[in-house]
């Protein structure tokens, strides 16, 4: 007697075959999953002037041993990663160590603090402890001088690159500020050059990635384009005000993203792989926990998680699977000079 086959048999075979044609697809054609929004974890920092407070936190950043750092308002402050207060310094003016609308902040491998003191047309270099080592630049379209230096960022070598925005190129020195190269000037549209860049960061393996207008673009260290993505837009991967820039341990790379764009108000942070494969986003508008208004900074951590500056908050938001420690009471220092709070505009 002939044994009919169920038809089931042949209709699951097919959905097998056709689920496996799909997986060696994305695999091939580098498809990546999208992941899921990092959880809140916590969050410090309120309007004020004492030490500890923020008014208008430009950027972030944070060392090996997980301290984290933070520029606003003519000083920089340092913090556990728990956000206690360690130590702060700067004032407003133009001596060593003091500040004019300072806008963000690099380390070096030897844990060196470096500034872009963007009133002042130069950066400045500081040790772990907040003490002024050197400074370099001047206003100006000349090699080793500035426009408006508004982003930093310091690759293993220890070279310093540096955004100059009103003169829309990358600078590249040396850690004690000897000029080393530069590029970015030309037609706007073209991979490489650029309309008035915002921030840089830098992976593992020395490329770089810079923020500009409406989309990213990454280089070798030499300045050699390797890739650009994204558009003026809300949809997912696209951009209205693409502003800070970090890369995690993996070569992820993290965008803060705010303005308006095809009528959407956009306050978000935005994952992307790196080559430019949108992963994920969070964030709107607004002052609970998850929300932001402008934020100017963000920066990875030796734990995994994301540190985002709420500029238009004065707080810093922490986000990732490792809950924010409770604070344990620290030393507190100062290099502190008078006038911190006076000087400079909300604005930027």
């Amino acid at each position: 007697m002939k044994r009919i086959r169920p038809r089931k048999t042949f209709w699951g075979t097919l959905a097998l075959l056709t689920l496996l044609i799909a997986l060696w697809t994305a695999a091939v054609g580098g498809v990546a999953a999208q992941d899921a929004p990092p959880p809140y974890a916590g969050s410090w920092g309120e309007l004020g002037v004492d030490p500890g407070d923020f008014a208008y936190p430009y950027d972030v950043a944070t060392d090996a041993d997980g301290n984290v750092y933070v520029v606003s308002w003519n000083q920089v402050q340092k913090f556990t990663a728990a956000g206690v207060f360690i130590a702060r310094w700067g004032g407003v003016g133009s001596a060593d160590g003091q500040f004019q609308a300072p806008s963000a902040l690099a380390l070096d491998s030897q844990g060196n603090i470096y500034v872009a003191d963007s009133g002042n047309y130069r950066i400045q270099k500081f040790d772990a402890d907040g003490e002024f080592l050197l400074k370099w630049g001047s206003e100006g379209e000349g090699d080793g001088q500035f426009g408006n230096p508004t982003g930093i960022t310091v690759d293993s070598q220890d070279n310093v690159y540096v955004v100059d925005q009103s003169n829309n190129r990358i600078q590249k020195f040396n850690s004690d500020g000897e000029f080393l190269l530069k590029w970015g000037e030309g037609a706007y549209g073209v991979d490489g050059k650029f309309w008035g860049p915002h921030r840089i960061a830098v992976d593992a393996d020395d490329n770089l990635y810079i923020t500009d207008r409406d989309r990213i673009e990454k280089f070798d260290g030499e300045g050699n384009s390797l890739a650009a993505w994204g558009s003026l837009g809300s949809a997912d991967g696209q951009f209205s005000e693409p502003w800070a820039i970090a890369v995690d341990a993996a070569g992820d790379v993290y965008v803060s993203d705010w303005g308006t764009a095809a009528q959407a108000t956009q306050q978000r942070v935005i994952k992307f792989t790196s080559d430019g494969t949108f992963l994920t986003q969070w964030g709107v508008r607004g002052d609970e926990a998850g929300e932001f208004d402008t934020p100017y900074g963000v920066a990875l951590h030796p734990s995994g998680n994301v540190y985002v500056a709420d500029t238009g908050n004065h707080r810093i938001q922490v986000f990732g699977d490792t809950p924010l420690a409770t604070p344990t009471p620290v030393v507190q220092t100062s290099v502190y000079l008078p006038g911190i709070q006076s000087g400079q505009s909300s604005s930027r």
